[in-house]
């Protein structure tokens, strides 16, 4: 990753239990040393063409793609920051946390970003 977050295990967990609540079928969390030192996620659904299916793989697809738009707008990449900017604000959906190299977070943390009035 651009800012050298490869291998925080945070996201691959996170990105589990979003397919989870979305209604994946099944989720595997996976030490994966052919793609480089890292922890994935993968995931499956069945689509057999039943409504409950299309629900599901609908809220799958979006939270598995959205998390990963996330993911990559968090360690500096310009296009998904773009992208979250344009397409998730326009839907209400606020990215939690810009978070930069030097950021604390602490209690005292003036520099910490402030959360937008609803």
């Amino acid at each position: 990753m651009k800012d050298g977050s490869d291998l925080i295990s945070d996201w691959p967990y996170l990105n589990a239990l979003l397919n989870v609540a979305a209604g994946a079928d099944l989720v595997a969390i996976q030490e994966n040393y052919s793609m480089g030192e890292a922890v994935h996620t993968g995931v499956t659904m069945i689509a057999d063409g039943s409504a409950e299916a299309d629900v599901r793989l609908a809220a799958c697809l979006t939270t598995d793609s959205g998390i990963g738009v996330v993911r990559h707008a968090q360690a500096g990449y310009d296009i998904a920051r773009k992208t979250a900017a344009e397409r998730f604000e326009t839907a209400g959906v606020q990215v939690p946390l810009w978070w930069t190299p030097t950021a604390t977070f602490g209690p005292d943390d003036s520099a910490a970003p402030k959360k937008k009035n609803a």
